[in-house]
């Protein structure tokens, strides 16, 4: 998913980070790439998109923690698979080469933290997060140099890491790969497929919803499906926001009911 978080002042990659320690590298990655605002409130989205209730457990503060882990190690490790591509940005630290030798023992680090924490609540969940760490890795190297690929593998994490909290697959955790998809092609002008492509993405991911909703309630999933669809075509500020906060109304509307 694109930043919306850039700084304003462009640093030149290697003009300054070559004295600092690995640490202090660690922490302008952070200020230029990972707003805790932004990922904190995505890990809380998807940890609310995978409640079939709206009663609240230890448990869920836990899986916070790993979604996030898991994002800040997606994100680092997306960041430098494309560091050829991102040369010519400005504040991108890691497109320095010994910059982005530091970043990947923090990507090996947080991963493995991820992993350790999600051990604790399923061994199977831990096994299923590395083998997919595995496969992604293989893929990066596959398809990342052909330009398109790299615009969709990062999309990937969001129904993995849904399902891995939600302790199981469904086709309401595959709708988030459509989901995001939808917000790319509001927010990125470079994104590799036509503008109305998000019509098709926008209805398909509320229709995967429908299988795990009560019948009850397929009208005002298809009111939502209408109004976010509408929202992802118009020039509103934040119409991706708006976009993935209909669809997670349509996903609670059971819980809200029963709440």
């Amino acid at each position: 998913m694109k930043d919306p978080t850039v700084n304003s002042k462009a640093t030149v990659p290697g003009s300054t980070e070559k004295h600092q320690g690995p640490f202090m590298l660690f922490k302008t990655y952070l200020s230029q790439r990972f707003s805790i605002v932004t990922f904190g409130s995505l890990a809380l989205y998807l940890v609310l998109f995978t409640k079939t209730n709206l009663r609240f457990q230890p448990s869920d503060a836990v899986s916070f923690i790993i979604v996030l882990l898991f994002l800040l190690a997606m994100r680092l490790y997306d960041d430098l698979q494309n560091a050829r591509y991102d040369q010519h940005k400005p504040n991108r630290i890691y497109t320095d080469p010994a910059t982005s030798k530091s970043l990947y023992g923090f990507f090996a680090a947080t991963a493995s933290l991820a992993l350790a924490l999600l051990t604790f609540i399923d061994l199977r969940s831990s096994a299923t997060l590395l083998l997919f760490l595995l496969v992604n890795h293989v893929l990066y190297l596959l398809l990342v140099n052909r330009s398109a690929w790299r615009y969709y593998l990062p999309l990937l994490k969001y129904p993995l890491i849904a399902g891995l909290v939600a302790n199981g697959w469904s086709t309401a955790t595959l709708a988030l790969f459509l989901a995001f998809l939808t917000f790319d092609l509001i927010d990125d002008k470079d994104f590799p497929l036509p503008r109305w492509s998000k019509i098709l993405s926008s209805l398909m991911a509320f229709m995967l919803l429908l299988p795990s909703a009560s019948q009850s309630h397929y009208v005002y999933i298809g009111l939502l499906a209408i109004i976010a669809t509408g929202s992802a075509l118009s020039r509103v500020p934040y119409s991706g926001y708006l976009f993935l906060s209909f669809l997670l109304l349509a996903r609670l509307i059971d819980p809200l009911y029963d709440f």
